[in-house]
């Protein structure tokens, strides 16, 4: 886990501000911290101490309208529930290994990321 997110802050860094954490709980600190002061979230769907869909609902909770802005990814370990979960929300998921220039494209939508061309 900690490599993946070294990989996420090396390719996001370039650009922007980025502000880590290791568990869902940890990004909650963070958006406490930050007021949610925050452009946008990469979130892997499947964390160790709570699962994307509880994420999700903490932040819609918290801080509405920051769910929205939640990118998801997943090595493509899906619970019947996430599955649905997923068909629920207009938010996008990529597998893993996925294609970082289409990552920087999606957060370009909320963010001053520019993907490469």
């Amino acid at each position: 886990m900690p490599a993946n997110l070294e990989v996420f802050n090396r390719l996001l860094k370039n650009k922007n501000e980025v502000l880590s954490a290791l568990t869902g709980a940890d990004a909650l600190a963070i958006l406490e911290r930050e007021k949610g002061r925050i452009d946008s979230i990469v979130s892997d769907i499947n964390m160790p101490d709570m699962d994307g869909i509880s994420f999700y609902k903490a932040v819609a909770l918290k801080f509405s309208g920051l769910e929205k802005r939640i990118v998801f990814v997943t090595g493509g370990l899906f619970t019947p529930e996430t599955i649905d979960f997923l068909k629920t929300i207009p938010n996008r998921c990529l597998e893993k290994p996925f294609d970082y220039e289409e990552l920087l494209g999606i957060l370009s939508q909320w963010t001053g990321f520019c993907a490469k061309v």
